[in-house]
């Protein structure tokens, strides 16, 4: 796949991930040894500056994302200085949380956080969100208290050290 503003060519097999760098001709390897979660690659996804999710915060121009679809889930890798520099981080995203099979084969991105990846068992969606910690809590105790509310009690243990 070619990355437009990532500046290379990024090609993925079942051995993992190369870069070619079209400013410098150099091919560079990515593996398991660099991070690279699962090596047999089915999908590459780069993206810059807002084309796919990248981030917490936001794709910036700054941040070189690349998407990669394998059999077993999906990572990101976010690189901020551009390919090659600067930092740079795997996100790896598994089970069905996140997919509705680990198989992801197609993805496409829809702006603003929002993404959708084809797996063998359907299409997922995911959305980044930003979230304070008063409205996480607010989320996980909505789920919570419905499975663990007993006629309007809840039971809470309290434990002790020695």
């Amino acid at each position: 796949a070619y990355g437009g503003g990532t500046g290379g060519l990024w090609l993925g097999s079942a051995f993992g991930l190369q870069v070619w760098d079209l400013g410098s001709g150099e091919l560079r390897t990515i593996s398991r040894l660099d991070g690279l979660p699962v090596s047999h690659i089915t999908y590459i996804l780069p993206a810059v500056g807002g084309h796919a999710p990248c981030g917490q915060n936001g794709p910036s121009k700054e941040c070189c994302c690349v998407w990669v679809g394998t059999p077993k889930g999906l990572a990101r890798l976010a690189q901020h200085g551009g390919v090659g520099s600067g930092s740079s981080k795997w996100t790896y995203l598994r089970g069905r949380r996140w997919l509705l099979s680990d198989e992801a084969t197609t993805m496409a991105a829809l702006g603003s956080g929002t993404m959708l990846v084809a797996t063998t068992e359907g299409v997922s969606l995911l959305q980044g969100k930003t979230y304070t910690l008063e409205k996480k809590a607010a989320h996980y105790q909505a789920m919570a208290h419905p499975r663990h509310s007993r006629y309007g009690y809840s039971r809470y243990a309290k434990t002790e050290t020695l």
